[in-house]
Order: structure tokens, then sequence, then C-alpha cells
């Protein structure tokens, strides 16, 4: 009776298993479009990638279903049992477009040599990127390529200083090569339930919400020929846009876009001075939508990066800093209105490349002056 017993319950716990493929299998790296919860996904029929981890040899996908829902949950879009083994590169394949700018989630499940299905997976987000009529922020920055004495054209050769006679050489416009902040502030009249920024700064940029960086990105947006391709790129602010009082704010540079030389010149190439566009989507909780772009009313400031360049480097005036220049609150009567000028002539497009991020930092182990000069020694 307690052999019987014994392979009862053994019996039991074998079905139990064969029953439940969840109980053996997991799910890892949900993709779209080659990234985990892109906000920028330039496909409005994109394709959807996952990987399996089993504890059982042999184990093996025989079919899957993929669902999208909306925001809100609803079924936007179900696969139905597909056969197949694939897990990667799974296209959408509904009858209507995604929507242009909108948040969906997804999630998948399969089966198994036994035609056994796991549970659904976690659900993963992605967000489709906006259309052209979406982006409807303007470019601002402090100066305009016409007042600037910068050259027609997107390549040149100049000299920092004016002639003795004034006739062949002009001066460009110091605003037309040095860094500046930028800001505005807004405010937040609900309880917000998402909140995402689209941000394009010409040549460089670092963003910044109510005094803190926004992602860990550097060198955005990459580098192009801005003739023909401006990226931009996006992040979620949804944790930090608070209602009440917000401030945004952008320190902004030359970079590859405005290469003007100096102290050390290999390429002097400007399609123009810095220049920025902007746009915060807010969606609050009862579904009403708010939009803040760069426009005529934002301010700007000189930074305390008074020279920078992608060869020569950068001076750091610290004279000039201006505590909780990106805070709300902040006094800034002394600052003064930016200027609208024409966009860039390349098309402005998703940047969906993997961004420069990094990726260690040396301590300085020993600073030592020589002369007017400092050696930094990180050991």
């Amino acid at each position: 009776m307690k052999k019987v017993l014994i392979l009862l319950i053994a019996a039991i716990n074998f079905g139990c298993s064969l029953n439940n493929s969840s109980g053996r299998v997991s799910f890892g790296r949900l993709v779209c479009e080659y990234e985990e919860s892109p906000l920028l996904v330039e496909e409005q029929t994109p394709r959807f990638g996952w990987q399996l981890h089993s504890t059982e040899n042999g184990f093996g996908q025989t079919a899957y279903e993929l669902e999208i829902l909306d925001i809100k949950g609803n079924t936007v879009w179900l696969s139905g049992k597909i056969q197949s083994d694939e897990s990667q590169h799974i296209p959408y394949t509904g009858k209507d477009q995604l929507g242009a700018g909108e948040q969906y989630q997804w999630r998948v499940r399969i089966w198994d040599n036994n035609d056994k299905s796991t549970s659904w997976s976690e659900k993963s987000f992605f967000r489709i990127a906006p259309d052209k009529k979406q982006l409807n922020a303007l470019w601002i920055g402090a100066i305009k390529r016409e007042d600037s004495n910068l050259p027609g054209g997107r390549n040149y050769h100049n000299v920092p200083d004016s002639s003795e006679k004034g006739q062949l050489w002009r001066e460009t416009d110091p605003l037309s090569r040095r860094s500046i902040y930028l800001r505005k502030s807004f405010k937040a009249q609900k309880r917000i339930e998402d909140a995402i920024i689209y941000i394009s700064g010409l040549g460089h940029y670092e963003l910044s919400l109510n005094g803190k960086k926004i992602g860990n990105d550097q060198y955005n947006p990459l580098w192009s020929d801005y003739d023909k391709t401006v990226y931009y790129n996006a992040y979620d602010l949804t944790e930090g846009v608070k209602k009440g009082d917000n401030t945004v704010g952008v320190l902004l540079g030359n970079g590859f876009y405005n290469e003007q030389g100096g102290r050390y010149k290999k390429m002097q190439v400007s399609f123009g001075p810095p220049t920025l566009f902007l746009k915060i989507s807010i969606t609050y909780t009862d579904g009403t939508k708010e939009e803040i772009i760069s426009d005529k009313n934002w301010k700007y400031s000189p930074s305390p990066i008074v020279f920078n360049s992608m060869y020569g480097g950068e001076d750091y005036d610290a004279r000039l800093e201006q505590p909780g220049w990106d805070t709300p609150g902040f006094d800034d009567s002394q600052w003064l209105p930016v200027v609208v000028d024409n966009a860039p002539n390349g098309e402005l497009k998703p940047q969906t490349s993997t961004p420069v991020r990094e990726m260690e930092y040396f301590s300085i182990k020993e600073s030592m002056k020589t002369g007017e000069s400092y050696v930094l020694d990180m050991g």
C-alpha cells in the first residue's frame, strides 16, 4: 500500500510539471526593434524578440502567441497560436498601424515539445516615434546664423579675429561659438500619468529637470551629416515631472555641428550656431494632455564653459556658475530671451542606435601645478 501511494504521488507531480511549463522555463530580454523598452520605435509595424531559459534538457519552443496592449491594458492585437520555433524578428501583423507617439505594452507565451503552454511573460513596453506633425517645436538659440557672421555654406576656413583693415575678414560673433544655458519653467496642474521629452541640441546637450540630470548618455545626439540628417532623442519624464512648478534646463555646446577651430585646427566646419529643439508631452490621469515646446518664450544665459571645441577641448570659468539655474524659483530676470532660427537642413529623425555612455570613471590620484597649468595624475 505504501509503495502504491508513493507511485501515485510521483505520477501526480510528473503530470503537474507537464501541465505547467512555466515552472521550468522563464523569459529573458524581451526586445522590440532590438531594444528593451525602447522610446523611439521608428517602424509602425515593429518586430519583437525574446530569450528562453529552461532547466529541462532538450526543452524547445514549438509555438508562440504574442499580445500587444495599450497603456490601459486593452488588447490591441493578439497573434493567436503560431506554430514556429522562431523567437527573434517576430513582426507585428495587425491590420491597423500602431499610433505615432503612442506607448504600448506587449507580452508573449510559448508552447513546448509536449504542446504545453507557459504562462504569459512579464509585460514589456515600447513607444512608437512621433510623426512629423507631432514634432511641432521650434529651433531656438542665442543668435541666428544670419547675425553670427558665419560664412554661408557648410565648409569653410576662417580666422578668429578680424584683419587689420577689417575688409577681408569679419570676426564671428562670440555667441555663435560659446556654450549657453537655456531654461523654461512650467506648471503641471494635475496628477501625471505619462510624460515624455523629445530633444535635439546641436551640436551636443545636457538635459536636466528640476535640477537633476536626465539620462547618462554622452555626446547626444549622435553625429551625422547635418545637411542630410538631424537626430533627436527621447527620455521618460513620468517620474521627474511633479505636480506644481517644474523647470527644464539645457546646457548647449558646439560639437561637430559648429566646429570653428581655435587652439587646435583640424576641421573647421559649421552648420550654424548652437540650436535647440525640445518638446515635452504630458498626459494627465484624467486623459487630458499638455505640451511644452521650445519657442520664443524661453530664456538663455552664457554658461561657465567659455570655450568648447571637439578638437580643442574646453575652458571652464567657475566665476560664471549660477547655482540652481535649472530649478523652479530661480531668478532669471537677468537672462535674455532666445531667438527662433530656421531649422537645420537635415531631416529630423529618431536616434535608434546605441548612444555613447560612460563605462568607467578614473579618479584623480594627484594634482600638480606647473607654472600656470595643472597636471592631473590618475595613476
